[in-house]
């Protein structure tokens, strides 16, 4: 059982949960930096760091490792694919682990600690600063006139990432962005019966 994960900074580790890019029953959760950084700041400090690297270099011993012949990375690497690139969910991702007779996914940890060994990677961020993004894992909220209010689309999302809930008297439909597959899906929308919903104004208020 995995209980330790590590990530950089600038990634929100709750979210990372959710998504999938660390295990999801990872109960304490440490965040590094970026390495690489590092490293080049030690190298331009010491260049003698480049002999000891190349030392290093000349020890490792490589194998070759033919992948496609192994069962599992035949039948794993296609789910892989289908989950990071085309949206296929977790939940279905953990199905086909299990109908190949692998191990499942881990349940999900609610309340995992998160350490921050260091304060930032570069310690001088310059004279603007840094920008943080905030469109990554936003909540988008939108009303349409036709909209009833009946919920099918909250029904039909597979992700669960969508809510309907009444604002002010108004059916309001509520997005989580991090989990939504965006336009991959569209379920919601063409579950719509009065053909209210267009995800296409979602999208316009997460870029602008």
């Amino acid at each position: 059982m995995i209980e330790n994960a590590c990530m950089y900074f600038y990634v929100d580790a709750y979210k990372s949960i959710k998504v999938g890019q660390i295990p999801a029953n990872s109960t304490k959760i440490y965040q590094i930096g970026n390495t690489s950084l590092a490293m080049a700041r030690e190298i331009v400090s010491k260049p003698e760091m480049l002999d000891y690297l190349q030392e290093v270099a000349n020890q490792i011993r490589g194998r070759h490792i033919m992948l496609a012949t192994s069962k599992a990375f035949a039948q794993i690497y296609p789910l892989e694919l289908a989950h990071w690139q085309e949206g296929m969910p977790l939940w279905q991702y953990d199905g086909w682990l299990r109908k190949y007779g692998y191990q499942g996914l881990p349940e999900m940890s609610h309340n995992p600690q998160v350490h921050r060994l260091f304060a930032r990677d570069i310690p001088t961020l310059g004279v603007k600063g840094l920008r943080i993004v905030r469109d990554i894992g936003v909540t988008l909220t939108g009303q349409f006139a036709e909209c009833t209010g009946c919920a099918t689309c909250e029904a039909e999302c597979p992700e669960k990432a969508l809510m309907v809930e009444t604002v002010n008297g108004q059916p309001t439909i509520i997005i989580k962005s991090e989990l939504c597959l965006g336009i991959a899906c569209l379920r919601c929308q063409r579950a719509c019966p009065n053909r209210a919903f267009k995800f296409s104004e979602f999208l316009h208020k997460l870029r602008y």
